[in-house]
């Protein structure tokens, strides 16, 4: 880290944290990714000052940035190994003061994340029932959900889907568990949901809920599978806490997903709002959150750049 890399580190470091705004950055920053336009709603401002406190803050090794399309998002550097950094940067989210000081930055965050949440909700809500047909074309050749299921190898009292969709899945789960639970943010995908649900007999409830704020109990869930979903999900740091959250002890979570790409299109055709993620990146995810990773598997093909992540794992 760059910290360590010159003889006035510390100089350098500590007079990137001392300007007002570059800790509003920093704090922003502890609750998610987020794009420059996004930032600057926050932060206000000269759009051309926002881009100067994140330039210092990256050259400082605070702050780093992944481009997605045609939009560069920033995440907090990783401090896990530098422990006055870490207690520095923490300090800033626990201190009441600094509480009071972040809370219309927090506010304004928070309409952020409503607005992203509303752009995954109208095009599921508007694509109805042709979602099926969409995700054929687009996976077909990468992997199918019956071939991951194995995996979980037992039966199990529930299983929850999140993020389920038009519910083409629950049938699949239901022969794993006494219980399957669909979770959406879409009333139109529950719907077609419910008519599957109906026609194939098993034993069912469906939610209608928010991935970021799951309306289920806590440790109460044995498997939470997650199909192609954290891509469409503001902040995924968030989501794999909330996984941890409602499953049992040594409960499982099935994750599948793509891994990086460059397929801008799926951001109209797919509502994408990344386009997947590092390996690393889910990986680290999983520590993070207290999973033990029981498999991973990496599934590719030769008709397109695009592979996908599939994580099998256990709450410790």
């Amino acid at each position: 880290m760059y910290l360590y890399s010159r003889p006035f580190g510390f100089v350098e470091l500590f007079k990137s944290l001392s300007d007002e705004n570059r800790l509003r950055i920093i704090r922003l920053l502890l609750d998610g990714i987020f794009n420059v336009a996004e930032i600057h709603f926050i932060i206000g401002g000269k759009q051309s000052n926002v881009s100067h406190h994140l330039k210092i803050l990256q050259k400082n090794s605070l702050i780093s940035c992944k481009k997605e399309g045609l939009q560069n998002y920033y995440k907090l550097s990783d401090f896990k190994e530098n422990r006055l950094l870490k207690n520095i940067i923490q300090s800033i989210k626990e201190n009441q003061q600094a509480i009071n000081f972040f809370n219309e930055d927090m506010k304004r965050k928070e309409l952020v994340i409503m607005e992203r949440r509303n752009f995954a909700e109208k095009y599921f809500n508007d694509l109805g029932g042709g979602i099926d047909a969409l995700q054929e074309e687009a996976f077909k050749n990468l992997y199918t959900v019956e071939e991951t299921l194995p995996l979980l190898n037992g039966k199990y009292k529930t299983i929850v889907d999140i993020g389920c969709g038009s519910g083409r899945n629950l049938t699949a789960l239901s022969a794993y568990a006494e219980k399957v639970i669909g979770v959406d943010i879409s009333q139109k995908m529950l719907q077609l949901s419910d008519h599957i649900c109906k026609k194939g007999g098993f034993n069912y409830e469906l939610i209608n809920g928010d991935f970021l704020n799951l309306p289920i109990d806590d440790n109460s869930v044995d498997v939470a599978f997650i199909n192609m979903t954290l891509h469409h999900i503001s902040t995924p740091e968030l989501a794999l806490k909330e996984i941890n959250r409602i499953l049992t002890k040594k409960g499982k979570m099935l994750l599948i997903d793509l891994l990086a790409h460059n397929d801008y299109k799926m951001r109209d055709k797919q509502a994408d709002l990344w386009l997947g993620f590092n390996e690393d990146y889910i990986l680290d995810l999983c520590a993070l959150h207290n999973f033990k990773i029981l498999k991973k598997i990496i599934k590719k093909n030769n008709i397109s750049d695009k592979k996908v992540i599939i994580v099998f794992a256990e709450k410790k």
